[in-house]
């Protein structure tokens, strides 16, 4: 399994084996006190090949801000239904606080040794 991309989205799901998307690809983002939260779906790109089929791959996702203070939102086995190879995609629903108020936050993947980094601008309302 090679993880060969990654975006942010407003809405985003998996079915039939085809990717649906609303309101991507993020790059900004505002925020409101007092919480000053963001719900963004994260979605990686994955290439299969037939020998990945029922594997279990080990993927993370750190949200980094701009101070450079890490938060893990998810660490996880993933496995694909992937005969013959082709595109595969995940897709974490997430909501993250931005206490560190407007600048570059960034979205780390990592996946079998392979990392991606997505990053967003955000601003006050």
């Amino acid at each position: 399994m090679i993880l060969t991309g990654a975006f942010l989205a407003r809405y985003a799901e998996v079915a039939d084996e085809s990717l649906f998307v609303a309101g991507g690809v993020l790059s900004r983002a505002a925020v409101r006190p007092p919480d000053r939260s963001i719900s963004v779906y994260l979605v990686a790109l994955m290439l299969a090949g037939p020998e990945d089929t029922g594997e279990q791959f080990r993927t993370k996702v750190i949200f980094s801000d701009w101070a450079l203070n890490d938060a893990v939102l998810t660490e996880q086995d993933v496995s694909f239904d992937a005969p013959g190879g082709g595109n595969r995609f995940w897709v974490w629903p997430l909501r993250v606080t931005c206490a560190s108020g407007p600048g570059r936050y960034v979205f780390k993947v990592t996946m079998n040794g392979t990392s991606i980094s997505v990053p967003l601008a955000v601003h006050d309302a």
